[in-house]
């Protein structure tokens, strides 16, 4: 079993409850298309710029876990193998 598995911090959506992977791949995808359009606001780059930072390091965390969890349940299942 692998013991290097950390838990992910909680990132919060704008409802204020915990943000799943999905909507963290949304938002991203959101805040990039506004970085990318001609009308990019440049009073909130630098918040959009962090936030995005954020939900990168919050995806690469979860897809880190789920595939230490994938890995350790694989072990499991060939060590219960004949």
């Amino acid at each position: 079993m692998n013991t290097s598995t950390q838990t992910p911090e909680v990132l919060l959506g704008e409802d204020g409850e915990p943000l799943r992977y999905g909507d963290a791949l949304i938002e991203l995808e959101e805040i990039l298309s506004s970085l990318e359009g001609a009308s990019a606001d440049v009073d909130t780059l630098s918040t959009q710029v962090r936030r995005a930072s954020q939900l990168v390091t919050y995806c690469r965390s979860r897809l880190n876990t789920v595939r230490d969890d994938v890995a350790d349940v694989l072990d499991d299942m060939s060590s219960e193998s004949p």
